[in-house]
């Protein structure tokens, strides 16, 4: 996820003018910022934004306020307040297939009657995989790096019930519901754990989401994290240390099954099922140490065991109003 922030412009001690993030400024003039300027990412270039007094438009059937971009000369490092993008799971990782191999599993969550959106898509690897067993799906994503590999694996597969779509899910309200969600390692990137609302909100009653998020339990650090005079940033068992350390320095937050269970349920969900999900081992180098782990030790999708699981697994349901 890309932060959506505001800016302003000031004078450096060169005396020349250049943007700076409101996020380092005090609150009182970031305040006063934000009622002129939006920020936003396009490709890694930051754009600054005037925002319009114009009624919302409608994209892909979900609801988007009208800007005029006008762009700035300055890259940016994609970053939600100190968290850097996730980097998408290539079409060929053991991860997608095993997070995909849940999600067949789970009893009438694919078929041909239902509509799929798939939150912080990427390139559109586990939508994909799905897409030929859904009425039609809708990728996700703030950052648009990721479009055109997207929308080229589309057109070389000729896959005609996807689409792609940039969107802000912290700052932009949905204008369509779906039947089902799936939505892997992404929560964690999110400025506001509270935006998983949005989840609740584009699904129909009764609707099933599929999610991820990181594993506390993991030995390693899976996303990594800004360590002094460490420039090796996934160090063993930094992650069990107590939260408010961890995220201090993490480059996400990581979970437990009570916190991610509570902050779901915090925003209407019920749980219906957790499971730890094997690590994959797709960051190793392919050779016999490898092949060895993946065949004695890794080799199913779940394990009951904590400390050998990368992610949690959570099918969460939307109650049927009135229920």
């Amino acid at each position: 996820m890309v932060l959506t922030s505001s800016c302003t412009k000031w004078l450096d001690g060169s005396g020349e003018q250049r943007e700076v993030s409101c996020l380092e400024r005090d609150e009182r003039s970031r305040r006063r910022c934000c009622k002129r300027n939006v920020c936003i990412q396009n490709g890694g270039r930051q754009i600054l934004s005037r925002q319009a007094d114009a009624a919302p438009q409608m994209r892909n059937g979900i609801s988007t306020g009208k800007k005029l971009e006008v762009s700035v000369q300055r890259e940016v490092k994609h970053v939600v307040r100190g968290h850097p993008l996730g980097k998408p799971a290539a079409f060929e990782d053991r991860i997608v297939r095993r997070r995909i191999e849940l999600v067949r599993g789970i009893d009438g969550f694919v078929s041909k009657q239902c509509t799929l959106i798939d939150i912080g898509c990427g390139n559109g690897a586990s939508l994909f995989l799905l897409a030929g067993e859904m009425a039609s799906c809708l990728g996700i994503d703030i950052s648009s790096e990721n479009e055109s590999i997207f929308e080229d694996y589309k057109r070389r597969h000729s896959i005609r019930n996807c689409e792609f779509l940039r969107f802000d899910i912290e700052n932009e309200s949905p204008g369509r519901t779906f039947d089902r969600l799936i939505s892997f390692e992404v929560i964690e990137h999110l400025r506001d754990e509270q935006s998983v609302k949005f989840y609740y909100d584009v699904l129909k009653d009764g609707g099933l989401a599929a999610i991820t998020v990181p594993n506390k339990s993991w030995v390693f650090e899976t996303h990594g994290a800004n360590l002094p005079l460490l420039p090796w940033n996934r160090v063993p068992f930094f992650s069990w240390l107590p939260t408010r350390t961890h995220e201090k320095f993490a480059n996400a937050r990581i979970y437990t099954k009570k916190r991610i269970s509570t902050l779901l349920r915090s925003v209407g969900f019920e749980i219906v099922n957790m499971v730890y999900v094997t690590a994959p081992m797709d960051v190793l180098r392919e050779g016999r140490l490898k092949s060895f782990l993946i065949r004695y030790i890794f080799r199913h999708d779940t394990t009951w065991i904590p400390f050998f699981a990368t992610s949690i697994f959570v099918l969460a349901r939307k109650r049927i109003h009135g229920n």
